[in-house]
């Protein structure tokens, strides 16, 4: 017994208009749910500190970073020192990121200028020490 029809087969053709539409769809979730946050790109090192308090991220709070050759960056664009007091917004909170390898005397120097600007609080961010 043959079973076999005589002629060709139609090749077998696969749709895949619905995988793709996946594949886009899983797309746009990653990115739309993806955090983007400009500040963890500077790749400052913070200090280490064995007590503290977690605070949770406020949109009112200014982040001041401080790099290892004592330049700043504030809410993610370069600012100088002399223009920083223009540049805060008035009774605001300011955490600073400051590297951990920046000279001692070069925070002092920030410090020094942030202080007649009456700024409602000043935190200055660490990270928990693992020991």
């Amino acid at each position: 017994m043959n079973f076999r029809r005589a002629g060709r087969r139609p090749p077998a053709i696969v749709d895949l208009t619905a995988l793709i539409d996946v594949v886009f769809l899983l797309l746009l979730f990653f990115v739309v749910t993806a955090s983007f946050d400009a500040t963890r790109s500077l790749g400052v090192e913070l200090p280490e500190a064995k007590k503290g308090t977690t605070r949770q991220a406020q949109a009112d709070v200014q982040v001041l970073t401080m790099l290892e050759d004592a330049s700043l960056i504030l809410d993610g664009e370069p600012v100088a020192l002399e223009d920083l007091a223009h540049r805060l917004q008035v009774d605001t909170t300011v955490r600073l990121e400051a590297d951990e390898d920046t000279h001692h005397g070069e925070i002092v120097r920030l410090l020094d200028a942030l202080q007649p600007l009456n700024l409602k609080a000043l935190r200055i961010a660490v990270k928990e020490d693992k020991r």
